[in-house]
């Protein structure tokens, strides 16, 4: 099954993945305070970003999100390699024997073929896989490759400042002694002004919760700069949940921030 996931995946890198990084390498995106990308060039650490889900039903039917590729656009531009974990299992319990044996032995295997022919790293929460671990392990002592998290755990149509974050980025950068990096993608509306705003770097030693807390106060302060730049709260591209949370979002004074530090077209 790992060998079929693994012809799978080929097939759809070539159908899905090299259009879709035609289709969004070709959009603007507007990219800001990227210069400290510039100093991690040759060093391994995990991004954290926001997950959009995208409006559209194919998309959203094969699971194909595109703020990765926007993302991944930055990263390239700075000579940094990207990859992500993506979950494997469902963590659903088996109702019989069969549906066991079909999700364990057949399943999860497929999905692991298929996630590591687009250079991606299978995540299995049900059981611990030292061979992925022992690779990831390898690829990160190597240097200059990001590794993507999405602590929201699942996508989402819009911001929100007070939605619920997953520790896992914590538990991560302490296992790989990694700096966590967050960033923020404003793209829930593909036809309007899209953008990225780098946040600061978050130390490896950080405790786990307060990683946590530092992504939200950033993500929240790097959202409300971009909806200043841009009029997006104006517009309400930032979405209804955004602008009905009870939290506001962290004041933000005039800065040089307020323009971008390149264009992607």
């Amino acid at each position: 099954m790992y060998l079929l996931g693994r012809m799978i995946g080929h097939i759809l890198f070539l159908l899905i993945v090299v259009p879709m990084r035609a289709i969004y390498g070709a959009k603007r995106l507007d990219i800001y305070d990227d210069q400290i990308l510039e100093d991690l060039k040759n060093r391994s650490f995990i991004i954290v970003s926001n997950h959009i889900l995208p409006k559209s039903r194919f998309l959203r039917a094969i699971s194909m999100p595109y703020d990765a590729y926007l993302l991944r656009r930055m990263f390239l531009k700075h000579d940094i390699k990207v990859t992500a974990f993506t979950s494997i299992d469902s963590l659903q319990r088996p109702r019989s024997k069969l549906q066991g044996f079909w999700m364990h032995s057949m399943k999860e295997p497929l999905m692991k073929g298929l996630v590591v022919s687009l250079d991606l790293i299978p995540l299995n929460r049900r059981v611990h896989d030292n061979a992925t671990q022992r690779d990831l392990r390898q690829r990160l002592d190597k240097g200059g490759i990001a590794v993507g998290i999405f602590p929201e755990g699942t996508m989402f149509t819009s911001f929100s400042t007070t939605r619920k974050l997953h520790a896992g980025m914590g538990v991560y950068a302490k296992r790989y002694d990694l700096p966590v990096l967050p960033v923020y993608l404003h793209a829930y509306n593909t036809s309007q002004p899209m953008f990225i705003r780098v946040g600061q770097l978050i130390a490896a030693d950080t405790q786990k919760d307060e990683i946590v807390k530092l992504v939200r106060t950033q993500w929240n302060t790097l959202a409300a700069m971009g909806a200043q730049s841009d009029d997006s709260v104006a517009d309400g591209s930032l979405g209804d949940e955004s602008r009905s949370d009870s939290q506001p979002a962290v004041p933000v004074t005039a800065s040089k921030k307020s323009t971008p530090n390149s264009k992607v077209a």
